[in-house]
């Protein structure tokens, strides 16, 4: 049986479609491996914020995180080259979970101001009572030079939150005070402090102290409690 060639122009078309299927069955595995990469980073991240949130940072240690994992100390450097590295992301990851969620507290624009202040209020203290009470300690780290940068960031966010709805409760008649500065600073005062004598082994007398402090919180910036 004779053999059918092909002719030098039909060559060309062949070795191009030859080279461009190549390419993304190259692509293809690169997209994936890229993507298994991304998910282990997300998760060792998430394992890190777990860690420092839980136990802040005189406390952390690589091995805990490889522990929550189920993987090496020594894979771990796969994905970051130093301890400091890991803990600074960590710390970032943290902070935008924690935004996103205090975020969620002040939608709906159409309540009031006050309604959203207490949901929002109730939202910090449980952050810092029951999720993550190591939070108030790595987010007021002076050193190094590099972290005090990156928590100065979250926390202008964080009081910008707190700052534009005190602001629109002023604008809306809703709030009254004598200084916003003064108001806001007694009462993230009140909030770092409030893990050292809140209740946290007595459930039920915790959520009561809780509620009595933002309602004391709430005073701060003219609404008396019903």
């Amino acid at each position: 049986m004779s053999r059918v060639r092909a002719r030098p122009e039909e060559w060309s078309v062949l070795m191009r479609a030859s080279r461009t299927a190549a390419t993304t069955r190259g692509s293809k595995t690169v997209s994936r491996v890229e993507r298994k990469r991304e998910e282990r980073v997300a998760r060792i991240l998430d394992a890190t914020a777990d860690e420092l949130g839980s136990k802040g940072l005189s406390r952390f240690s690589l091995e805990d995180v490889a522990e929550r994992l189920d993987v090496t100390k020594g894979s771990l450097y796969h994905y970051f080259p130093s301890r400091e590295e890991l803990v600074m992301a960590g710390i970032e990851t943290l902070a935008r979970r924690i935004m996103v969620e205090l975020n969620a507290a002040v939608e709906g624009s159409e309540e009031s101001a006050t309604v959203r202040l207490r949901r929002l209020l109730t939202r910090q203290l449980d952050v810092v009572v029951w999720d993550y009470p190591a939070s108030i300690e790595l987010f007021t780290l002076r050193d190094p030079a590099d972290v005090e940068g990156k928590v100065k960031a979250v926390r202008a966010g964080h009081d910008a939150l707190f700052r534009g709805l005190v602001d629109e409760g002023l604008a809306s008649g809703e709030f009254h005070l004598t200084s916003t500065a003064a108001s806001l600073e007694c009462m993230y005062s009140s909030i770092n402090m409030s893990p050292l004598w809140i209740e946290r082994d007595n459930p039920t007398r915790a959520r009561q102290q809780i509620q009595e402090l933002i309602d004391t919180l709430l005073m701060l910036v003219g609404v008396v409690p019903a």
